[in-house]
């Protein structure tokens, strides 16, 4: 599994016009994790699916950041879309406890709710 993409610090931006451009992948700040998302088949990231727990490692280089990661985890998580779009785990249970989530979005399945492949990653 190969995804090299440049990571744009979404935390003072917009994050959906970051996603939106071609290689380019939003990098921001959650609550207690660090949250880097893509589009799907725009640059590579519908590869995240292809994450093997315990087994998949992430190198992430940027300018102030260098660090690897390894998969601990990979389920559908969903966007609870609304005013203000929320990322939750496979039983819509806010995430919380990893260094890393990478996620990009399969399809709706609902009206509301996008899924995503939500992979949780650990600091090597």
């Amino acid at each position: 599994m190969r995804i090299s993409i440049p990571l744009n610090d979404a935390d003072n931006a917009n994050s959906q016009y970051i996603v939106d451009r071609k290689d380019s992948a939003a990098c921001m700040k959650a609550k207690n994790y660090m949250l880097i998302a893509d589009h799907s088949g725009q640059d590579g990231f519908e590869r995240l699916g292809n994450a093997v727990p315990h087994t998949t490692v992430a190198y992430i280089d940027m300018q102030t950041y260098k660090e690897r990661y390894v998969c601990i985890r990979k389920q559908v998580g969903h966007i609870i879309i609304g005013e203000k779009n929320k990322l939750v785990d496979a039983n819509y249970n806010l995430i919380s406890e990893y260094d890393l989530v990478m996620y990009t979005c399969i399809k709706r399945s609902a009206k509301n709710v996008m899924d995503v492949w939500l992979t949780y990653w650990k600091r090597l």
